[in-house]
C-alpha cells in the first residue's frame, strides 16, 4: 500500500464531512510510537508533517482556536453535509510560536482539561447523589421538617 495512505506517530487525521460546521474541524492526531501499520478510514483527509515544526502536544490544541475553527467553517460547503478538501485545510492558518513555547501552551492546556475532567467527574457524582436523594424524598424514605425550611 502506498506510504502516503499509512499513518504514523504525529499525523493529524481531519474528518472530511459532517452534517454541521462544529463537525468539519474535528480532527485526531495520531499517537504511533511503535509505528504499527494501519490506515484512515473514509471521510478522511491525512495530513503527514513536512518537519518538526510542530510539537504533537501542540497540535492536539493549535487546531481548537475560534479563529482557526471559523476558518474550517468558511471552508466548509455543501447544503446538509457539509464537506472540507485537502486544499482548503492546506490554507488554514493558525498560530505557530517556536518549539519552547509550544510545549509550554500544550502543558498549560492539558492541565487545564484535566482539571475540567476532574470537575465534569464530580459533577456527575453530585448529580447521582441529587438523583438518590430525590428518590428517597420522594417515597418517602427521608422526610423534610417543613416547620424549619424558610
Amino acid at each position: 500500500m502506498n506510504g502516503k495512505y499509512m499513518l504514523y506517530d504525529g499525523d493529524v487525521v481531519f474528518a472530511d464531512a459532517s452534517e454541521d460546521y462544529d463537525g468539519t474541524c474535528k480532527y485526531v492526531v495520531v499517537k504511533n510510537k511503535d509505528n504499527m501499520p494501519f490506515i484512515a478510514g473514509l471521510h478522511t483527509i491525512i495530513a503527514h508533517p513536512k518537519n518538526d515544526s510542530i510539537s504533537d502536544e501542540y497540535k492536539q490544541y493549535c487546531f481548537c482556536s475560534l479563529n482557526v475553527r471559523k476558518q474550517f467553517a468558511l471552508c466548509a460547503n455543501g447544503i446538509s453535509v457539509y464537506g472540507i478538501s485537502k486544499s482548503s485545510i492546506e490554507k488554514i492558518s493558525f498560530p505557530l510560536p517556536p518549539l519552547p513555547e509550544q510545549t509550554a501552551i500544550a502543558n498549560i492546556l492539558s492541565t487545564a482539561d484535566k482539571e475540567i475532567d476532574l470537575h465534569e467527574k464530580h459533577l456527575a457524582e453530585l448529580k447521582k447523589q441529587k438523583k438518590a436523594l430525590m428518590q428517597q424524598l420522594l417515597t418517602g424514605i427521608v422526610r423534610v421538617n417543613t416547620e424549619k425550611v424558610i
